[in-house]
């Protein structure tokens, strides 16, 4: 039987704020970080136990950018949830 795991990525406005609100709160532990200019992080791996998930900024120009939208930009709607 193999392992496997889900790696989620999360973009956020202001990325090294979150990813220090992440490892303070959480406990994550930054595996790997790469600034971008403008205080901005073009990729970083947070790892928690036996997981990780990567950040990075949210950009308005970039291959992704057209697929991401914050709440406040399509009316407060939320684009996300998780169940079990």
């Amino acid at each position: 039987m193999r392992n496997s795991s889900v790696v989620p990525s999360m973009a956020y406005r202001n990325a090294p704020e979150a990813i220090e609100w992440l490892c303070r709160v959480f406990g994550f532990e930054k595996h790997a970080v790469y600034p971008g200019p403008d205080n901005t992080i073009l990729h970083a791996e947070l790892t928690l136990g036996g997981g990780m998930i990567m950040v990075g900024s949210a950009m308005k120009e970039g291959p992704f950018s057209s697929l991401v939208k914050h709440p406040d930009e399509i009316g407060g709607v939320e684009t996300q949830i998780g169940r079990a």
